[in-house]
């Protein structure tokens, strides 16, 4: 599908060139004759995709989690000594399987279905919640849906499920992701004889155009042995969406430098621009829709009184039509009156129409413009074997805004800044004992401001089988302030002071106990809220409720404690350590951060401390089998986060309760083959199941849906023209409607690579999903579906042929959009059929 958007960047072919020419000329005039300790490997392991492996197990598909799972705990644990279920995406899988997304990590891993948060994939849901993201164990900008996650600029992928270490700081009940990029091979490229890289291009379906270039090698500088790695992608994509498109840089580089026999330095940096579009997906959604395809077509009356092609506030409150108008279009839920609210809400032409899939609820001019860049400095001291000292800092850093035709328009603008102590030591009393200690001192910095336009957020009104017109193109606040003022307008700031302690004591290399506690204190948090939203819109607070005034600022501080116990025991243990059976049981209590899109604060949540809890037990089993051949677990859990919010700015659920199951298994019986089995069983029930927020406002938990015909008894002729509102009925909310929506209760996925004379690779992969209601009032239920995808690739010398083929069997299935507030309202339909060619070359 032609994307037909404005022209937008691109990236020089000399810049990829420019890359691999640089790497070639720093080797060359850095590196001394060769010495025994840095002389060129053999050829077989100068690729370095497979310099690092360590383990016996023959597995060039990557698959067995034989790295440290430093990720969950930092204590350099294998994944299965590891009391916690943990996945492991590597770069190898990345490439083999097509990993382009965070939504395509379901095939590989349990537990990690995700609902669309608009067509971004920011973030992934984990066991059911909202999942975060760390870069080499440090805490990224919040990113539910700002940009999609780069994946292939990934070294290494840990799915960590349930909350982070006491090491890593406050962080979410479900899960999150840490990235290791590939810029970390830095320390091995310093021992490489010469540069090593590869350059890479992707055409595909959809005008989908991706290139790629990396290169590593030695370094050495002023007589020190150093290494470096860097990597480019860029990006000039159409998309399978009519008015979509997708624009990606991203420039990542990192350095290792020996500066003395015991101290080491590392630092690196990553840019990532992205532009494109939100996607609402399909609006007027009903049943009929989602079984027949059956779409009702029309248009309300103009309420654009002045004539200048656009929507503003004035006129969307003139018309009645807008989000603030609360009382006016609010219908219970079994309200039988089909009368709409009134006469700028009926369609004046309604009629039919089959929708297609690419036909979705994005105009033209709609546009995501997104820029981060992370940077960091590590200085490591090695005092012994046994003691060793690093001091992290990060720096993140975040500027973004959105624009939709719809009616919502965003801007954000973060930074944080965190140095981190960390002291590693073993202690071996005995043959029989071993404890292993890490211990962390932090100091985080968060500021954050967020701005949303969200008082006229109609998605009914535009018919999307016909362009956008004056009748649904809301005016943009980010370059017409005086048209839509922000609605909401956060600023936020807070210091977080931390001491963390994390200690494994180990029997016989058989039993260990993992003791691990934190103190977060947080000595001061201020916010203020600057839109015009303030209290002139909002219902008076509850005796004894909080309440602010616009532009004021809020101040408070808050401490919070979490800590971690965990048990486990091998009860096989042969065949040299790779033969392993073990049980574990962990119990887990975490701090929280209530935060918005971009982690602001809202004043709301500062007046009642915004320090949260969270609670995880878990109890597993992990085994490993054939000569480690074979790895499979089994975890079951429970978990539950509560927390406050504030409703106008933060529409992410506050309190939860999950339980679950989940498994995976990994086998390469031979060099030549390998499996990948996943599958979970999960709820989620809001807890409780409603909730008045701080500010006076009912929030998220307090049931408010933006509503459809089947919901708010209103039939969509006389509904499509603005938005009705329905709540859930007080009555039901703990029975019926407690289960969160979007998330099937069963996903099971599996994967098969197989090579042939060691040039011929071939890769089928398919997931299954239950159905699922889209909302929480369960009156749209997606179907159940079953979604394949493979790939043939062909090598030859350096050279590697690829053709990738995406939905194979062209599955109609969909994807609950923000199902906690907007599932009635709006679904995400999943792309049909794609092909892509690659062709990359390895120097």
């Amino acid at each position: 599908m032609k994307s037909n958007h404005p022209p937008h960047r691109r990236l020089p072919r000399r810049l990829l060139a420019s890359l691999l020419l640089s790497g070639g000329s720093l080797a060359a005039q850095t590196t001394p004759a060769a010495r025994p300790d840095t002389a060129p490997r053999p050829e077989a392991v100068t690729t370095m995709e497979k310099f690092v492996l360590a383990e016996k197990v023959d597995d060039p598909a990557g698959i067995m989690p034989n790295t440290p799972a430093d990720s969950v705990f930092g204590l350099g644990l294998k994944s299965i000594d590891t009391p916690r279920s943990i996945s492991v995406v590597t770069a190898e899988m990345i490439e083999l399987f097509d990993i382009d997304d965070i939504n395509d990590l379901v095939a590989l891993t349990s537990g990690t279905y995700t609902s669309s948060f608009f067509g971004v994939p920011g973030a992934l849901d984990i066991r059911g919640a909202p999942g975060e993201t760390f870069f080499r164990g440090m805490k990224r900008i919040k990113n539910p849906g700002n940009f999609p996650t780069p994946i292939g600029a990934s070294d290494r992928i840990d799915v960590v499920k349930g909350p982070p270490s006491p090491i890593f700081g406050p962080g979410p009940i479900g899960g999150y992701l840490n990235f290791i990029p590939k810029s970390a091979r830095a320390s091995t490229g310093r021992y490489l004889g010469k540069p090593t890289g590869k350059i890479a291009t992707t055409f595909g379906s959809f005008e989908k155009r991706v290139s790629t270039a990396e290169v590593g090698g030695p370094a050495p500088i002023f007589g020190k042995t150093g290494g470096y790695y860097a990597y480019v992608l860029t990006e000039n994509s159409g998309s399978f969406y009519q008015n979509s498109y997708q624009d990606q840089l991203i420039i990542q580089s990192s350095f290792d430098y020996d500066l003395t026999p015991s101290v080491r330095i590392q630092f690196g940096e990553q840019y990532h621009y992205y532009g494109g579009t939100e996607n609402a997906g399909w609006n007027r959604i009903s049943q009929d829709l989602i079984d027949n395809r059956n779409y009702i077509t029309g248009s309300p009356p103009s309420i654009d009184t002045d004539g200048d092609g656009l929507n503003s506030r004035a006129e969307y409150l003139a018309a009645g039509v807008n989000v603030l108008n609360f009382a006016i279009a609010n219908r219970p839920y079994g309200n039988t009156n089909p009368a709409a609210p009134n006469a700028n809400y009926r369609l004046l032409n309604p009629g039919t129409a089959k929708l297609e899939r690419n036909q979705v609820l994005i105009a033209a001019g709609d546009k995501v413009d997104s820029k981060s860049f992370g940077a960091f400095f590590d200085v490591i001291k090695t005092f012994s074997p046994t003691v060793t000292l690093t001091n992290k800092v990060f720096v993140d850093y975040l500027d973004r805004y959105k624009y939709a035709a719809y009616g919502f328009s965003q801007q954000q603008e973060a930074f944080t800044f965190e140095n981190k102590l960390v002291a590693d030591t073993v202690h071996t009393p005995s043959d029989a004992l071993k404890i292993t200690t890490t211990t962390a001192g932090s100091f985080y910095f968060n500021h954050a401001n967020g701005r949303s336009d969200t008082s006229s957020e109609t998605f009914e009104r535009r018919d999307i089988t016909k362009p956008s017109t004056a009748i649904d193109r809301a005016a943009h606040a980010y370059l017409r302030p005086d048209l839509k003022p922000w609605d909401n307008d956060i600023t936020s700031k807070y210091t977080d002071l931390s001491l963390g302690l994390v200690t494994a004591v180990s029997y016989r290399e058989r039993t260990h106990l993992l003791l691990g506690a934190r103190l977060d204190y947080i000595p001061k948090m201020t916010s203020k809220q600057n839109g015009i939203n303030g209290p002139l819109v909002r219902p008076a607070p509850l005796p004894g409720r909080n309440q602010f005034a616009r532009g004021e600022v809020v101040e408070n501080d808050d401490s919070g404690t979490s800590w971690n116990v965990s048990l486990s025991h091998n009860l096989i243990v042969k065949s040299g350590n790779l033969d392993v059976l073990s049980v574990y049981g962990t119990r887990a209590h975490q701090s929280l951060i209530s935060s918005g899109q971009d982690g602001e604060v809202a004043p709301g949540v500062v007046m009642s401390g915004p320090l949260n809890g969270t609670e995880l037990k878990e109890l597993g089993f992990k085994a490993s089998f054939f000569g480690g051949k074979l790895f499979a677990s089994v975890a079951g859990y429970s978990q539950t986060r509560s927390g406050v919010s504030d409703g106008a700015v933060d529409l992410t659920v506050t309190a939860t309760k999950g339980e679950g199951i989940e498994t995976e298994i990994r086998y390469v019986p031979v060099k030549q083959l390998a499996f990948t089995v996943a599958a979970n069983w999960q709820k989620t029930v809001y807890d409780p199941p409603l909730v008045l927020q701080p500010s006076g406002l009912l929030g998220v938990n307090a049931g408010i849906q933006w509503g459809n015909p089947a919901t708010t008894g209103v039939p969509g002729i006389n509904a499509y023209g603005g938005t009705v509102f329905t709540a859930v009925p007080a009555a039901r909310a703990s029975t019926d409607f407690i289960e969160r929506a979007g998330s099937p209760d069963k996903v099971l996925s599996g994967s098969v690579s197989y090579t042939m004379m060691d040039r011929l690779t071939a890769t089928l992969s398919g997931t299954y999903q239950a159905s699922v209601s889209a909302d929480r009032l369960k009156s749209v239920i997606l179907p159940s579906a079953m979604v394949f995808n493979g790939s043939l690739g062909y090598a030859v010398g350096n050279w590697h042929l690829k053709v990738s083929v995406s939905n194979i069997t062209d599955e109609w299935y969909y994807r609950s959009n923000f199902p906690d507030i907007f599932g009635g309202a709006v679904v995400l339909p999943l792309p049909s059929r794609g092909y892509e060619f690659s062709a990359s070359f390895k120097f």
